[in-house]
């Protein structure tokens, strides 16, 4: 397994290549991994692919 840690324009080159491709199929992503999630706050441009809950159920 490559850490992205290590090499980070990999991992910018992964996360953009999957963003772009959930983009093309009409997806919403949720960000479990830290490395995605960071990137997406970082590239503004990515904000509109990520999921939003609109469930009003509350505990």
């Amino acid at each position: 397994m490559v850490e992205v840690t290590d090499a980070p324009e990999v991992g910018s080159a992964l996360a953009r290549t999957a963003l772009d491709e959930a983009r093309a199929a009409h997806l919403l992503v949720l960000a479990t991994c830290p490395f995605i999630a960071g990137w997406i706050d970082r590239h503004p441009e990515y904000q509109d692919l990520v999921y939003q809950s609109r469930s009003r159920v509350s505990d």
